[in-house]
């Protein structure tokens, strides 16, 4: 929330674009911010308390050009000023805001105006002398919210503004980091993000998103820290074309995520490793639905490296077979399943169809089924003795996967 300002003064913003208020109304002066009579304002209003030679006024004024009448030219664009204030609705009896002498130039200082600069530095300086974390935050929160970019960043780069550009952003980095560092003192992580973010949004190549990841981890949003991180990184590749920091790149693995992901690692490899060990080391078995969306993805990789595969329908024939219940452990289609798994690779994966089983075989030529289902009805026969006196057989079918590549 921004400060209350005294409604007879006009209050001047000069960090960022230039604007002036009055009585909470907008002072409008006109479509040409960077015209001679705004600048002459500006000019004398940064050297307030100090004023400013006539020589160096017309030099920051006019720069290069040539002036036969610097002081002529000087009234003329202090004139329009006054009459653009006028025009605003600003009494005429305060639009008087400089005076002159033999050394130039000086800041009236009756005219009734209170800018965010002074109040910027105001509020440092009280900073310094106060030894309560609380209010010392609060001070420092005070003036890292009046400072909303570099110091009349329309005047561009003229000589005059950019020493004091320089001069303003160092106080804000300086003031930013102190706040920061209070900040995490005081454990408050949310006014820490939220100082930290709006830093970046000033100086993105500042390296102010270690703060922002720092914030993000001590909340515990790690998914928006990692979403800060991948963002930094893109801008730095595209718009520099430059790797991120490494110092940041270390923070983030440091401190936005990595025990977190570390936990997340753990979680990811015992649920894969349990899943890994309650179905065996054989080929996988699979539902329908999860069978044909690896069936997919095999074929498109396929596509890509040239590996073999095959798809075989192995199935049991028998006139008994709708006598047993199919969830017995004798009953020959439990057997079957269980035959597949053991004999087949891991990497080969199946799933119940029809009365049978589809599987697929990865790195196999179709020449080569009959080959597996051989093996596959051999184990299973040795498995059967013993078991229920009726007789099974099993065929198989080679399914052609040719066809499919045309239709995924």
């Amino acid at each position: 929330m921004e400060r209350k300002i005294d409604e007879d003064k006009i209050y001047i913003k000069m960090f960022g674009r230039f604007e002036m208020t009055w009585q909470g109304k907008s002072i409008s002066l006109g479509r040409n911010m960077n015209s001679r009579s705004v600048r002459l304002f500006q000019i004398i209003l940064t050297h307030r308390g100090t004023g400013i030679s006539r020589h160096d006024l017309a030099v920051y004024l006019y720069q290069n050009e040539e002036v036969a009448n610097a002081a002529n030219s000087i009234r003329v664009a202090q004139h329009r000023f006054k009459k653009q204030l006028e025009n605003s609705g600003v009494p005429k009896t305060m639009t008087d805001y400089y005076t002159t002498d033999t050394e130039g130039y000086c800041w009236n200082e009756e005219f009734p105006a209170v800018t965010d600069v002074e109040m910027f530095r105001k509020d440092k300086e009280e900073a310094e002398q106060i030894t309560s974390l609380p209010d010392k935050i609060g001070k420092l929160y005070d003036a890292f919210l009046l400072y909303r970019g570099e110091f009349l960043e329309d005047a561009g780069a003229e000589e005059w503004a950019v020493v004091y550009s320089v001069w303003y952003k160092q106080m804000y980095q300086e003031l930013t980091s102190e706040l920061i560092d209070l900040l995490r003192e005081a454990e408050d992580y949310e006014k820490m993000l939220e100082v930290s973010r709006k830093a970046c949004e000033l100086y993105p190549y500042d390296e102010w998103q270690v703060y922002v990841l720092e914030s993000y981890q001590k909340l515990g949003l790690t998914r928006e820290a990692g979403q800060v991180y991948n963002e930094t990184v893109r801008m730095y590749r595209e718009e520099l074309d430059l790797d991120v920091p490494e110092h940041l790149t270390e923070v983030y693995k440091r401190s936005a995520g990595q025990n977190d992901q570390s936990d997340l690692i753990d979680d990811i490899r015992n649920k894969l490793e349990a899943s890994i060990h309650s179905r065996g080391c054989g080929a996988a078995y699979l539902t329908l639905a999860n069978f044909s969306d690896t069936f997919r993805l095999m074929i498109r990789l396929t596509e890509r490296n040239g590996q073999k595969m095959s798809l075989m329908l192995c199935k049991l024939k028998t006139d008994c077979y709708n006598e047993c219940n199919k969830k017995d452990s004798d009953h020959p289609m439990q057997i079957l399943k269980e035959t597949i798994c053991d004999t087949l690779r891991s990497g080969d994966c199946y799933t119940d169809f029809d009365q049978g089983y589809l599987i697929l075989l990865m790195g196999a030529e179709e020449d080569k089924c009959e080959l597996v289902f051989k093996r596959i009805e051999r184990s299973f026969k040795n498995r059967r003795k013993n078991k229920t006196p009726w007789e099974s057989e099993l065929t198989f079918d080679i399914v052609p996967t040719a066809s499919f590549h045309r239709i995924i």
